[in-house]
């Protein structure tokens, strides 16, 4: 059993090393080095300009850089560092600026028709923390499910593009595929466990105003938590590679508020079913920043098996997805043209249908298989 455990350990090692070096460059890790060092000083500042360009990093990231700056008066930076960061930091500024004025139409004619509006995301941490540009593509809101309908017929009458999916409705400009906002009903978490968390959200969340707007932000513990959920999301679908970056800033700000209450989280978690996506999440982020997650998290009951879990789920669910890209280009008139042995063609359909009966089914059989496929590619 201990050999199997090693092996299984070493599928999760190796599948968290492979989405780090997907998702972060050696520059984007040199980053968040300096950002998360407890005492950065000038030559440790000198010494990430000398490698860091601002322009092959790009604004998005590069912008991560301009808090670092803002934060910390005392050190020094080159004139042309300073004169780029100062200019993309109000270059974000003022396109924060046009995602809020659009929020603010819509916003007032919400409030006016009592629509609840939770905020999410980038425009929840904006609303903390008022005095940062954020990077974000649209306005993200969660309204109950009651209202959903209404704040549809109201997106309507305003003449904005917009497409409806299951969870939500993502509003465009009228002439652009530029996004304004994203309404949600639910957070959508794959696992169809997540409209129990609504009521929960609202409940906790403390009511504010924004620019004249009624809203609400979503207690710490919700917005930790749902951070985490959304990365793993993310790094399942191997989407968001900027992101990561904030999502790590933005977990140190919320961890770092008084009276932090981790029974908010685990209830989460409970709740929503997510202990394998939670705990994913945990290890790659304290894989880049040691215990940025504090352990006593990590080490819950509820997380500390289901780690590895849901990194060979992952591993296993790309493999069934590459093979199922290969069973439908086979067509059995392929036979007939003698492209393909018959043998084969049963063999491949039989394996798909057996990996896609167990992939809903049954997990320790899905790590025997990928214990069987790293044996078979090693021979």
């Amino acid at each position: 059993m201990k050999y199997i455990q090693e092996k299984f350990n070493k599928i999760g090692n190796d599948f968290i090393d492979k989405c780090k070096n997907n998702l972060l460059t050696k520059n984007d890790l040199n980053l968040l080095n300096l950002f998360f060092n407890e005492t950065p000083t000038q030559d440790k500042l000198n010494q990430f300009l000398s490698t860091y360009d601002i322009e092959v990093a790009g604004g998005y990231k590069a912008l991560m850089l301009s808090y670092f700056m803002k934060m910390h008066p005392e050190l020094n930076f080159t004139n042309y560092e300073t004169s780029r960061l100062k200019g993309l930091f109000n270059f974000y500024r003022f396109q924060n600026m046009k995602l809020i004025s659009y929020f603010m139409k819509i916003g007032k004619i919400f409030n006016e028709n009592d629509i609840p509006m939770l905020v999410l995301k980038g425009f929840a941490m904006k609303c903390l923390r008022p005095d940062l540009s954020r990077a974000m593509g649209d306005i993200d809101i969660l309204v109950p499910e009651n209202k959903f309908l209404k704040a549809i017929e109201i997106c309507k009458n305003l003449d904005y593009r917009f497409e409806i999916y299951v969870h939500s409705i993502d509003i465009h400009e009228p002439s652009s595929n530029a996004g304004i906002m994203d309404i949600h009903r639910f957070i959508d978490m794959k696992n169809k466990k997540e409209r129990p968390l609504n009521k929960w959200l609202f409940r906790r969340a403390r009511k504010s105003k924004y620019n004249g707007i009624d809203i609400y932000i979503p207690s710490n513990e919700d917005l930790l938590f749902l951070l985490l959920i959304n990365l793993a999301i993310n790094l399942q679908g191997k989407s968001s590679k900027a992101s990561t970056l904030y999502v790590l800033f933005d977990c140190k700000y919320l961890l770092e508020q008084a009276e932090f209450n981790w029974d908010i989280v685990i209830k989460n978690i409970k709740l929503t079913n997510t202990q394998r996506e939670i705990a994913f999440a945990i290890k790659f982020i304290n894989s880049i920043v040691p215990n940025l997650i504090p352990s006593q998290l990590y080490n819950h009951p509820e997380l500390k098996k289901q780690v590895n879990n849901r990194c060979i789920y992952i591993t296993f669910m790309n493999y069934f997805l590459a093979l199922q890209r290969i069973v439908r280009k086979i067509k059995f008139k392929d036979i007939l043209k003698k492209q393909i042995k018959i043998s084969e063609y049963v063999k491949i359909k039989l394996h798909y249908k057996f990996c896609k009966f167990i992939l809903k089914k049954d997990l320790p059989l899905i790590k025997l298989q990928i214990m069987q496929k790293r044996e078979r590619d090693r021979k």
